[in-house]
């Protein structure tokens, strides 16, 4: 014990003292069972694992380390509840209990000595979930350790007394309470150590793996969507209908479809629908996007007007992910409208749309009110327009990917990606369609952009697959390694074709065939790939590896404690109600610069 205190540097002149208050803080208060609580009947405890029991100030205790502060100190709790701080807290305790049964039963230990050395040294150690390697690094707590310091700012040497204030500022434990806490967390890093050190990254794996990372290609790709198909390529016409409904098949789909499409589609008592286009004032291309909007919407009002259904044109054209599934249906409540369409909407009687487009912050809206009374009529259109609907989703994949084949063919005989859409597109411009447009309603809304000229304008407008919503277009890739993914709804299967491709073939190469994606095909042309080599590789080597390894260890470590939790799932308990927020004040334990000497 003498050369621990020797060791630290602490002068003979306080030694006394100090030796003391260590006899009394360090020796006297070290338990021998420590560690050994269990959940006593009628003690509420944060959390149970295993039978022990997680005390609320223990808790309390985790939380309150990790909540990010002012720079007046002040603890930031908004903050902390939108990072999930109490739930990262609790997760972390649950862990570190799990590590310490574990350590238990492999017989791993804490001495007191190392004990004393983990206070001295001026840190707190407190457990971030594993299952997050990244977590830990994203709070600053990389190693599980926060510095205190518990040193006097003149001599900066340990002393007992700040040691004890500032455990009870930071934590709000005693200095009894706080050594069986950190006694217990130096055991858990001891068993994370003993699960992470085994770990090794060999110079073949290493090289592999670096080949593999380094390794980097760009593509050019046009999607073509199977909505953009429906929309524009396929017709039901009345022969090839009639031949496709005589299947037994295909007859089940139809009556699964109205089945499916009835639930959402009859109108509700006092519910509102919307078909919505996104546009956006602040966006370089703002005047396109607003014509883009303006031009669906207005070809949506004139459908509607033809005699086809809201639902089933919202579901066609709306852009709101929220409702396009049901038909535009937003319900009965309208406290969460944007204000200028809760405006529009609030005279509305059942059956009416709103006069004109609403234009709001978000983009532009075409509204209604159902009318529950027309709910026969809604029903007998429906079932007249699913035969036709169910025909033209049954062939709308297969007219995608013809479209992309003869996309790709244009590409394979030399034109651009740019031109190539350009020309298949124009194949379309029969099918535009010339709308008379609505007129634009802006309701009170601050931070709506003023209306534009082309809002204004009264012009007839023309929707053509041109400018559809689900128009194909030419997109680049950022670099990508192999096993990335550049593009996000490709099939699983497609993914491994354009990775074998992207780093086999030459640039500038096309591939023979549009890639399946799960709502459409994609035209996939290289543009550029690079390689890495081995002697790159050698000149990196070993902070490459060092990083390998780092990372490789936080994996071993995150899977073995998603292990230990799945296998402990039953004798882990969480108790809601007490995780609440400790004190909004944080008091600073020392003077100290919180800098280690």
């Amino acid at each position: 014990m003498l050369d621990l205190f020797r060791k630290r540097g602490l002068s003979s002149a306080i030694y006394g003292t100090i030796i003391v208050a260590t006899i009394t803080v360090f020796v006297i208060q070290f338990r021998p069972d420590a560690g050994q609580r269990t959940a006593p009947l009628k003690v509420t405890c944060a959390a149970t694992v295993k039978g022990f029991c997680i005390d609320p100030r223990t808790y309390h205790a985790a939380y309150r380390l990790l909540i990010p502060r002012d720079s007046e100190g002040n603890l930031m709790m908004a903050r902390a509840k939108s990072m999930g701080l109490p739930k990262i807290a609790i997760d972390g305790l649950i862990e570190r209990e799990l590590l310490v049964s574990e350590a238990e039963r492999i017989g791993l230990k804490v001495t007191e000595d190392e004990l004393n050395d983990s206070i001295y040294s001026g840190y707190i150690l407190v457990s971030i979930p594993s299952e997050n390697p990244s977590l830990a690094y994203q709070m600053r707590i990389g190693d599980g350790r926060l510095y205190a310091g518990f040193r006097d700012p003149k001599t900066k040497q340990f002393e007992i007394k700040i040691y004890e204030r500032s455990v009870r500022a930071i934590v709000g434990l005693s200095p009894t309470d706080f050594r069986d806490e950190q006694f217990r967390e130096l055991l858990a890093a001891k068993m994370r150590e003993s699960i992470r050190l085994p770990v090794r990254v060999g110079e073949s794996e290493g090289l592999d793996t670096y080949l593999l990372e380094k390794s980097q290609a760009t593509i050019e790709y046009v999607t073509v969507s199977k909505e953009f198909a429906a929309r524009y390529l396929v017709t039901a016409l009345a022969p090839e209908l009639a031949e496709w409904q005589k299947v037994a098949e295909n007859q089940a789909k139809i009556d699964a479809l109205f089945k499916a499409r009835k639930e959402d589609d009859l109108p509700k008592l006092g519910h509102y629908r919307q078909i919505f286009v996104k546009s956006n004032a602040s966006s370089p291309n703002s005047n396109d996007m607003a014509r883009r909007a303006l031009a669906q919407l207005n070809w949506a009002a004139q459908r509607i007007r033809a005699g086809e259904l809201f639902a089933s044109v919202a579901r066609d054209l709306s852009e709101d992910v929220r409702s396009v599934s049901k038909g535009g249906d937003l319900g009965d409540k309208v406290d969460g409208f944007p204000a200028p369409v809760k405006q529009a909407v609030i005279e509305l009687r059942a059956g009416e749309m709103v006069p004109g487009i609403v234009k709001s912050s978000l983009g532009y809206h075409l509204v209604m009110k159902d009318d529950p009374s027309k709910s026969g009529e809604v029903e007998a259109s429906l079932k007249r327009a699913m035969p036709s609907a169910a025909y033209v989703m049954a062939k709308s994949g297969d007219a995608a990917k013809a479209f992309a084949e003869r996309i790709g063919s244009l590409v394979k005989g030399g034109k651009s990606a740019a031109d190539a859409v350009g020309d298949a597109l124009g194949a379309l411009d029969a099918k535009k369609v010339v709308v008379s447009p609505l007129k634009v309603i802006a309701g009170a809304e601050g931070d709506a952009s003023p209306l534009t000229d082309l809002e204004l304008s009264t012009a007839p407008m023309i929707v053509s697959a041109r400018n559809d919503i689900d128009a194909p277009k030419e997109q680049s890739s950022a670099p990508f390694s192999q096993g990335n993914a550049p593009i996000d709804d490709l099939t699983g299967e497609s993914q491994k074709m354009l990775q074998t491709f992207a780093f086999s073939a030459a640039a500038g190469a096309l591939m023979p065939a549009p890639l399946a994606a799960v709502d459409g095909f994609v035209v996939v042309r290289l543009i550029d790939a690079k390689k890495a080599t081995r002697e790159e590789f050698a000149k990196e080597r070993d902070p490459y590896l060092e990083t390998l390894l780092a990372a490789k260890r936080a994996e071993t470590l995150a899977l073995e404690v998603i292990r230990l939790r799945e296998t402990a799932k039953d004798e882990i308990k969480v108790d809601e109600s007490v995780l609440e927020e400790p004190g909004k004040k944080a008091v600073e334990p020392s003077q100290d610069d919180g800098q280690e000497e």
